[in-house]
């Protein structure tokens, strides 16, 4: 399902009255003294002063706003990539803009590229969110020996596969697999990119999660981290922090990209922890409120980032 009606809202929600008469005022001021319309005074500028990332923000907030571009709006923010050369016929033709200028055109494309890469990115997400864990593939296996010799390699399980020692790490039951059925393999992928690349953090906040008092599950708070970077994902939240690293839009950089989602992961995680930590609740019962508070926090950061206007 395209996530374009979201950002749509969205782009019209943080639009304030002032900001909507200076839009006008300045789209007039323009047309009237170079010629131009919106579409060609954010497409035309080239060469090394360009914010291409300023760019890129400033296009999705035009085409969120453009009434001309609805469909086009639903195309371009789908989870599956689109026909490249189809879809920047369709916003030259939306946007009247001529497809014989050579640098307009290569700059429009430029950032549906990027648009389209990060389509790539989520659709690999998606992949990997309805890949269910099993416990007949060995890979799945492996993936989840290795988080716990991640987070605990000085303990070696006495009970073997089925154990209620997974609860050490945050599991809620003696089987990890029925935790993942919500968040499928990303939800693993995630808590061991954690687990590896983020060591200490990740050894810190377990090390908070089994206090006396204020203890909290660790892998289901991963996983809801994991739901909620899904929750981003759908609203398109996260398109900003990934735009830059679309230079080619190749595997690798769809690899790339799908690591910076887990660096994301692990801030988030962290950042849960620190304030977990300083809030110092009662007990487990505060967690929803503390971390809706959290995910309230970040959205509002994230959507002052994904519009200019």
């Amino acid at each position: 399902m395209s996530a374009g009606p979201r950002v749509r809202h969205a782009a019209a929600a943080n639009e304030t009255i002032v900001v909507r008469i200076w839009r006008w005022v300045k789209i007039t001021i323009w047309h009237v003294f170079y010629g131009q319309n919106e579409w060609q005074r954010l497409c035309s500028p080239t060469g090394a002063g360009v914010d291409e990332e300023e760019r890129i923000v400033r296009f999705r907030t035009e085409m969120a706003l453009s009434t001309q571009m609805v469909q086009t709006c639903n195309v371009v923010f789908d989870n599956e990539p689109f026909p490249m050369d189809a879809t920047l016929h369709d916003v030259a033709t939306r946007a009247k803009l001529d497809e014989r200028d050579a640098t307009l055109m290569v700059n429009v494309r430029s950032c549906l590229q990027r648009c389209n890469f990060v389509n790539k990115v989520y659709a690999r997400v998606c992949a990997l969110k309805n890949q269910a864990y099993s416990s007949l593939e060995p890979e799945h296996e492996e993936m989840l020996e290795q988080l716990w010799a991640n987070l605990k390699p000085d303990t070696r399980r006495e009970g073997g596969r089925i154990t209620k020692e997974w609860g050490e790490i945050g599991f809620q039951g003696t089987d990890p697999m029925s935790d993942f059925r919500g968040m499928g393999l990303f939800s693993l992928v995630q808590l061991n990119h954690f687990a590896k690349s983020y060591r200490i953090e990740a050894q810190h906040a377990l090390g908070e999660s089994n206090h006396p008092t204020r203890w909290y599950p660790f892998a289901v708070t991963g996983i809801n981290i994991t739901a909620f970077m899904i929750e981003l994902i759908d609203e398109r939240l996260l398109d900003v922090k990934l735009y830059r690293h679309a230079a080619n839009g190749g595997y690798d950089a769809v690899d790339t990209g799908l690591k910076q989602l887990h660096d994301i992961y692990a801030a988030v995680f962290t950042r849960f922890n620190k304030l977990w930590v300083d809030t110092n609740p009662r007990d487990v019962m505060a967690f929803p409120s503390i971390f809706q508070s959290l995910k309230d926090d970040i959205r509002h950061e994230l959507t002052l980032k994904s519009f200019r206007y």
